[in-house]
């Protein structure tokens, strides 16, 4: 069952879903809406880079399959970052990905279908960024992957994953938990 954690930072609760539950959101989207909600879950790209990918996006070499997201974050001019694309979105059409408040209204709709049938009101408010944390933090946590690559992937500072997406048990150990991840000190 997906829990609420306190966010040490802003001392507020915030929606976190494992790779598992991510998953199981994402069976809950109707037919044209599973595309753009696996990427938003699976690569963790922002809904305005998610709108923008193309059939130019993917990428292959050696046959391992990419994705080439243009960075959107304002002040990013025109950067981007490379991240796995998942195998059953190899063959997806990406031009026919839709606009960004369709994407978002996808969300919230499916969101709905997840808390309903799950029976939990709470899980009303999974939005596209909670799936983007909650991939950094299961990739973290779940899989063991490296902070590095977690912020390459989801193109953040490390200060960033340190203080956001580590997933803090509580504020009590907010400093032993970022002492875990060794590239804090470097964003500091």
């Amino acid at each position: 069952m997906p829990e609420i954690r306190d966010y040490p930072k802003r001392k507020a609760k915030k929606l976190w879903l494992s790779y598992a539950e991510l998953g199981e959101f994402v069976s809950h989207a109707e037919k044209k809406q599973v595309v753009p909600l696996k990427l938003l879950a699976y690569t963790g790209c922002r809904v305005s880079e998610c709108a923008a990918l193309t059939e130019e996006s993917k990428q292959e070499a050696n046959n391992i399959w990419t994705l080439k997201i243009l960075d959107s974050k304002p002040g990013a001019h025109g950067s981007s970052r490379v991240c796995p694309l998942p195998t059953e979105l190899i063959h997806a059409d990406f031009d026919t990905i839709p606009k960004k408040r369709t994407i978002q209204r996808y969300v919230s709709d499916t969101a709905e279908r997840y808390a309903e049938a799950k029976q939990n009101p709470e899980l009303c408010h999974i939005s596209a960024h909670t799936c983007r944390r909650s991939l950094g933090t299961a990739l973290y946590n779940e899989f063991e992957v490296t902070p590095e690559v977690i912020c390459h992937w989801l193109g953040f500072t490390y200060q960033t994953f340190a203080d956001h997406y580590a997933l803090f048990d509580s504020a009590q150990n907010l400093n032993q938990q970022r002492g875990k991840v060794p590239f804090y000190t470097i964003a500091q």
